[in-house]
């Protein structure tokens, strides 16, 4: 399967939905987020506006998915986990392994931006763990959870220093900080259910176990169910 680009996780105000001989099925919704601009991924795209209506949470990606299904490969189901956005949910997130897990995985990944590493210890590289920051309504800054990315020293003083568009834009650091959430998430769970080497090895009733015994089975997408 190709890797899904995430474009958007956070809230989102259903706005209206209809159906018309011209558009077919539509629905048009409104975008928040605590970066400064939420619409940049889908610029040059068409957005309407219509009233106010449901707040929902949504995950949006962007991708083409590619399958060969063959006997006992699962990929076709598994493409849901990444489009629905389970490896990035929160209360999933805390049962595949804590943050400070997370950090240390993070700490053995080469540099985000250049690929080196700060330091060697017993033959191995070694990152510092970024947090990607974010801002709560009174636009204080804050490390949340499960937001962090490798750099090398210097490259996270100069963050620390001048801001993270000293380095990338602000929607860069967003990206990153999910493209490698997902690979820690998968990774660890994947060793957690019998170290198999993609969800498309996984038989859908082992995953759903794991998600039923920790009371998940809410964030399975409806192919698992």
């Amino acid at each position: 399967m190709d890797e899904l680009d995430i474009l958007y996780h956070g809230e989102i105000q259903l706005l209206g939905w209809g159906e018309s001989r011209a558009r077919g099925k539509y629905i048009t919704i409104r975008l928040w987020d605590v970066e400064e601009d939420p619409l940049e991924p889908f610029r040059g795209l068409d957005v309407k506006n219509d009233k106010s209506m449901h707040i929902l949470n949504a995950v949006i990606t962007r991708g083409d998915i590619v399958e060969t299904v063959k006997e006992e490969d699962y990929g076709k189901i598994a493409s849901g986990l990444y489009a629905s956005g389970f490896f990035i949910a929160p209360p999933v997130l805390e049962k595949i392994g804590s943050d400070k897990q997370f950090r240390a995985w993070i700490q053995k990944q080469p540099s985000a931006i250049s690929k080196d590493f700060s330091e060697w210890v017993d033959g191995e590289g070694r990152c510092e763990a970024a947090h990607v920051r974010r801002s709560n309504e009174a636009g204080v800054s804050y490390k949340p959870p499960y937001a962090c990315i490798p750099l090398t020293h210097d490259e996270h003083q100069l963050q620390h220093q001048e801001g993270e568009t000293a380095l990338k834009p602000r929607e860069w650091f967003e990206k990153a900080r999910n493209k490698y959430l997902i690979a820690w998430a998968k990774e660890t769970l994947l060793k957690t259910l019998g170290n198999y080497e993609g969800f498309r090895d996984v038989p859908p009733e082992l995953l759903k176990q794991w998600c039923d015994k920790h009371d998940l089975m809410n964030y399975l997408p409806t192919s698992y169910r």
